[in-house]
């Protein structure tokens, strides 16, 4: 019977048993390998003198079992390193840099040229807000150089042997002069002219004190008004049925004091003994002492308290003194810090005491005045007001 391997062995791996640690796969695979040859090899060579034909194809053999899992293969060796990455797009452009420092060189014919670059020099800044004014500065006081004296003036077209010159003094000290000069005292009422040889008298004239109404503010004005006109001041009073004081005041110096005043009587009714003007001095609740001239059979002076300017309280000296008046009145009132006193005089220059008492007797004076009262409903009065000097 011929024996073929490579059946035999076909047969072998379909029955289950190829996994090659099987000990029965391992004795049959043996088996085909050693022992098979041999037997076919003693077939082939027997006796006959041909080989007999081929027996018919047996038929398929049932499946084998399932073989047992193989085992887990090792770990493969690490890939090759992976091919350089694309390179990626450009980046945007940064902003432009800030101006380098401008670099003086050191050697303005040679400059360096080792060292950053300067950068361009940047725009001028705008201009700043005005400051706010500064406090005043000190005042500052020059004194002026005196000036040179101006050339003589060309000779006058006066009269021939006229003088062109005024002076102004002490009565009794006039100076040399030339014919025409006039004089003109400040203590005293009249002026001088030379006559070329004597200083001849002329007058009456007196010197005065420009009148300031500012000064004056009113004490029981009623329909009184004033009119100010070429330094004088005019008290106008209208007529009234029973005593009422119009005045004019101001602030009462610092004594000692000397208020000495000129001034005109204006519409004076005849024989009215409710007629009175001058001038006196009152305190903040505006009594009053008024030396005072009042409109009698004659004119008189005296001196009457008010306890207001509607109010009589009593006099001081009584209607008995008379005076003579001229048509300037001239009226003083004094106060040294320790008594009041009213003096009178015709020339201004001249003067008389009249009354004195002790300077706070009924009221203690803030003020100074002049004013006029007329108790009469027939006859409105007043007085102009020339001069009123303080020393």
């Amino acid at each position: 019977m011929a024996v073929d391997p490579a059946r035999l062995r076909a047969i072998l791996n379909n029955t289950g048993l190829q996994i090659k640690d099987n000990p029965t796969y391992q004795f049959l695979n043996s088996l085909l390998d050693h022992v098979i040859p041999t037997v076919v090899n003693r077939t082939t060579t027997g006796g006959g003198s041909t080989p007999g034909p081929t027996g018919p194809t047996g038929p398929k053999g049932d499946k084998g079992d399932t073989g047992f899992p193989g085992e887990d293969g090792t770990d493969g060796d690490d890939g090759a390193p992976g091919s350089a990455g694309i390179a990626g797009p450009a980046g945007s452009q940064g902003p432009v840099g800030a101006n380098g420092p401008v670099i003086p060189p050191d050697d303005p014919i040679e400059p360096d040229t080792i060292g950053p670059i300067p950068g361009p020099q940047g725009n001028p800044g705008s201009a700043g807000a005005t400051g706010a004014a500064g406090p005043a500065g000190p005042a500052l006081y020059f004194l002026a150089e005196d000036g040179q004296d101006g050339e003589p003036g060309p000779p006058g077209a006066g009269i021939a042997g006229g003088g062109n010159v005024i002076y102004t003094g002490a009565a009794g000290s006039e100076p040399a002069a030339n014919a025409g000069d006039l004089y003109l005292p400040n203590n005293g009422f009249v002026q001088y002219r030379y006559s070329g040889s004597i200083w001849a008298p002329w007058g009456p004239i007196f010197p005065l004190t420009r009148m300031d109404d500012s000064i004056f503010s009113w004490i029981n004005q009623g329909g009184a008004s004033v009119a100010v006109a070429d330094g004088t001041i005019a008290l106008s009073v209208p007529t009234n049925a029973s005593l009422s004081i119009r005045a004019r005041s101001a602030a009462a110096p610092a004594t000692p004091y000397t208020l000495t005043v000129c001034f005109l009587a204006t519409n004076i009714a005849p024989s009215a003994g409710n007629q009175f003007f001058g001038i006196g001095w009152a305190d903040n609740s505006n009594q009053m002492v008024m030396f005072q001239v009042q409109l009698n059979l004659e004119p008189i002076f005296n001196v009457v308290k008010y306890t207001s300017p509607t109010a009589l309280s009593a006099g001081y000296v009584g209607a008995a003194n008379a005076c003579l008046l001229g048509n300037l009145i001239w009226m003083r009132i004094t106060d040294n810090g320790t008594s009041r006193n009213c003096l009178f005089s015709a020339d201004g220059q001249t003067w008389f005491l009249y009354h004195t008492v002790g300077r706070t007797d009924f009221l203690t004076p803030t003020k100074v005045l002049f004013g006029a009262s007329t108790a009469t409903s027939s006859y409105p009065m007043g007085m102009t007001m020339l001069s009123w000097k303080v020393t």
